[in-house]
């Protein structure tokens, strides 16, 4: 009689963790489809998830591609910011995969590009599903997708952020992208002609409390506009700490200290 019970149980609870997995892959692939309702995740530790079953669920998160791994021969630069792929974790969820997985962030189209181990690859053959509940931490970097706005009054734009800091009342992301821009000739002999090339576009944004990221113009103005009321506490916070505004971690680091007060 207690046998009996304790397989009903065993059976019960194998069956609630399947059904828990099922949902979570039905809902992954879901979730791609709604992509501008709900941006949720933390860049912080996970549990990680290791079931096999579980394991198998990083087959949906991969999208098929064939493009090369490098732009043709008269387009100078490049598609990345670090060409080498990197040991990486893709979390979902809020859950964090277990096993190998390397990528690479492509600048040019906004892609996280999956390594597959061949030696030699030219062509990218699988990108990471882009979906608001899959987040992933590349050489140290957490990446997002977000919504977000080049100007005050432009419709919201989604793509990939680096959080610098994602404090309760103030967060900072980071934007790399590749742009392109066609050749231009020189009219005059002062001037000078400039082949196909790929150019850095490197951005701030910041977000108040849970409003939608604003490019952040790099100065001490910039600042005032962000943390307005508290021009006083920030012009004797950069005083007091020689923060020159140099560099993002010097604007990472105030983000910080208002997030503290």
């Amino acid at each position: 009689m207690f046998a009996s019970e304790k397989n009903t149980s065993m059976i019960t609870k194998n069956l609630r963790t399947f059904q828990k997995h099922t949902f979570l892959i039905v809902a992954l692939i879901s979730s791609s489809l709604m992509i501008a309702q709900g941006f949720v995740g933390a860049a912080t530790a996970a549990p990680r998830i290791s079931d096999s079953r579980t394991m198998d669920a990083f087959r949906d998160l991969r999208n098929r591609v064939d493009r090369s791994a490098t732009p043709p021969e008269n387009i100078r630069g490049s598609y990345y910011f670090k060409e080498d792929f990197k040991k990486s974790r893709v979390i979902y969820f809020g859950e964090e995969l277990d096993g190998e997985i390397y990528l690479r962030y492509n600048a040019y189209t906004d892609e996280m590009e999956i390594w597959k181990g061949e030696p030699g690859q030219k062509n990218i053959e699988e990108i990471l599903l882009k979906s608001a509940k899959v987040d992933c931490e590349i050489d140290g970097e957490y990446y997002k997708l977000l919504p977000y706005r080049s100007k005050v009054n432009n419709f919201p734009l989604i793509g990939y952020l680096v959080v610098l800091t994602q404090g309760s009342k103030y967060k900072l992301y980071l934007q790399r992208k590749k742009v392109f821009m066609d050749a231009t000739q020189a009219r005059t002999s002062l001037e000078q002609s400039l082949p196909a090339r790929f150019t850095d576009d490197i951005t701030l944004y910041y977000s108040i409390g849970d409003e939608t990221p604003l490019p952040l113009r790099k100065s001490k103005s910039g600042l005032a506009k962000v943390f307005k009321g508290q021009e006083k506490e920030l012009k004797e916070y950069l005083k007091r700490e020689n923060n020159r505004l140099k560099t993002n971690e010097d604007y990472k680091n105030v983000f910080e200290y208002f997030n503290q007060l």
